[in-house]
């Protein structure tokens, strides 16, 4: 499976709305010199903890 069918997966499946998941996982693929077109699903996975990460720490930063 290509980079983008696996990013595309991820995005519909995450249950989180398209738009949001989407422009944060360009934005991290941007930051991190990827492309979407080429990504393994390693990357993929990466990708999504630090998303994950930046979710919960965003989260944490508007609770205190």
């Amino acid at each position: 499976m290509a980079g983008q069918e696996l990013l595309d997966m991820l995005i519909h499946s995450s249950g989180l709305p398209e738009y949001y998941v989407r422009e944060r996982m360009e934005q991290l693929i941007s930051q991190s010199g990827l492309s979407a077109e080429t990504l393994s699903i390693d990357q993929v996975r990466d990708l999504l903890s630090n998303l994950l990460l930046d979710m919960i720490n965003e989260s944490l930063t508007m609770q205190a």
